[in-house]
């Protein structure tokens, strides 16, 4: 569990899990006072160098399975048997759990379609009811992995910091083969925003980088990947003037630039 050390949600998400299977790991730069085995990060870590620490932790523990959670988020009734179940189906490396709002009405995210010749990715919000199905990605809120699958792959790219780092994942575990699926029988509630402050300039910054970085990373011819850049461009300079402001603009264009760099 990737955590700030002064997470407020931090102890309703341990509570929540009911004496958990196996051990618990959280990241932080602090120790948190609840019961775990901490796992020391350097102040300002991405959330990809958080997770990639945890997992470790948990590998090197002898476990082969690990669910990652952020700290804003709180498990319901069944939701870790129904995704340890789906680790055990053949060929899945990956299972998401369906994201719910706070209130717990709805669905916040089950699942995520990747759009490979714009790298848009777009959550999906119909219900999947107690099926598993199969996804192009799964958010990294909530999300099972066969560690040995995750460890083949070298883990989660560092260069991510807070966005894309899952589909990034995700998009190469399917390409060696495996499977993603989202859990219908797993619901998790999703705070949102516990992670990354989605409306200020510095969102702006980590969502340019790492969509461009995605957008690289999908391959394709050179003008193919211009043209993914030139699509990611558009789209998120649209997200971060609804979601920023005209203010958020210069650190979503750094963002794009670091990522062609990284």
């Amino acid at each position: 569990m990737p955590a700030a050390p002064t997470s407020p949600w931090l102890a309703g998400c341990l509570a929540s899990l009911d004496r958990p299977r196996g051990a618990l790991f959280v990241v932080s730069e602090a120790a948190p006072s609840a019961p775990c085995v901490h796992v020391s990060v350097d102040p300002g870590a991405g959330f990809a160098t958080r997770a990639n620490r945890g997992l470790a932790a948990a590998r090197s523990a002898g476990f082969g399975r690990a669910l990652l959670l952020n700290d804003d988020t709180v498990t319901t009734s069944g939701a870790i048997e129904a995704l340890d179940a789906a680790i055990d189906e053949p060929g899945v490396a990956a299972a998401g759990a369906v994201l719910v709002p706070w209130d717990g009405i709805g669905v916040q995210q089950a699942g995520i379609e990747v759009n490979p010749w714009t790298a848009r990715g777009v959550g999906r919000t119909d219900d999947p009811g107690a099926a598993t199905v199969e996804r192009d990605a799964v958010s990294g809120a909530a999300i099972a992995l066969d560690l040995c699958s995750w460890h083949e792959l070298g883990g989660f790219d560092e260069r991510f910091a807070f966005y894309f780092e899952d589909v990034d994942l995700c998009c190469r575990l399917r390409s060696r083969g495996a499977r993603v699926v989202v859990v219908g029988a797993a619901r998790i509630r999703h705070r949102g925003g516990g992670t990354q402050d989605g409306s200020t300039p510095d969102a702006a910054r980590h969502l340019g980088r790492g969509h461009a970085l995605l957008a690289r990373k999908l391959g394709a011819s050179r003008s193919g990947r211009v043209a993914r850049v030139l699509c990611v461009g558009s789209l998120g300079a649209a997200w971060t003037v609804r979601e920023v402001g005209l203010a958020g603009l210069p650190a979503f264009a750094r963002g794009i630039a670091a990522g062609l760099r990284a």
